[in-house]
């Protein structure tokens, strides 16, 4: 209970609350495996996230990491002023590739007009390739699919499939933005569609 713990004075966790069911065999061969982890009550505050976070010793003992289950329960992530509330659970493993799969993970913020629900869909990183597969988002305010895989070190080597149904934004003096059928490709060149656009 009461942890606390940060990466370069740049990233601050706090959690009241950790339970950890570890599996102790796969040690033997340098793996690190925790069947279930729940955090309750945690706060995460940085200030810059960059994916040098994702650069783990390959040198040391433990070689791979695999948690078939990570439950967040009422947890919250600060960024600069502003605050995310997030609950639910995901999957982590690693071994050159770090890779995250969600299992319905709730979003909350006060600049969402509701909630936000991830109910499928998986980021991993490697090499400087961000991967965001088949992410499916769920709210009052969007529903679709994102697929896109982002070259850190060069944009314009990015591959980018958005299919959004339907978006529904406040903007400045909460004057109302919506967009129905939503779609963005990119490759060698983008590719915009949308069906429908209002301001009000």
């Amino acid at each position: 209970k009461n942890i606390q713990c940060n990466y370069n004075d740049s990233i601050i966790f706090f959690a009241r609350e950790i339970y950890v069911k570890p599996e102790l065999s796969p040690l033997v061969f340098g793996e690190l495996v925790f069947s279930n982890i729940v955090i309750k009550n945690a706060d995460i505050k940085y200030d810059a996230l960059s994916m040098d976070i994702f650069n783990l010793n390959k040198d040391s003992y433990t070689r791979n990491i695999e948690i078939p289950s990570i439950s967040v329960l009422k947890s919250s992530i600060v960024y600069g002023d502003q605050l995310y509330n997030i609950h639910g659970q995901f999957s982590l493993t690693y071994d050159q590739e770090l890779c995250i799969q969600f299992h319905d993970f709730i979003i909350n913020s006060y600049y969402f007009n509701s909630e936000l629900l991830i109910t499928s869909g998986s980021i991993s990183y490697l090499l400087n390739q961000l991967t965001i597969n088949n992410i499916n988002l769920k709210s009052k305010w969007i529903n679709g699919v994102v697929d896109c895989s982002i070259n850190i070190n060069n944009y314009s080597k990015s591959i980018c499939n958005i299919d959004i149904d339907m978006m529904h934004l406040y903007i400045e003096d909460r004057k109302e933005l919506m967009i129905n059928n939503f779609t963005i490709y990119m490759d060698k060149s983008l590719n915009l569609m949308i069906d429908k656009i209002s301001y009000l």
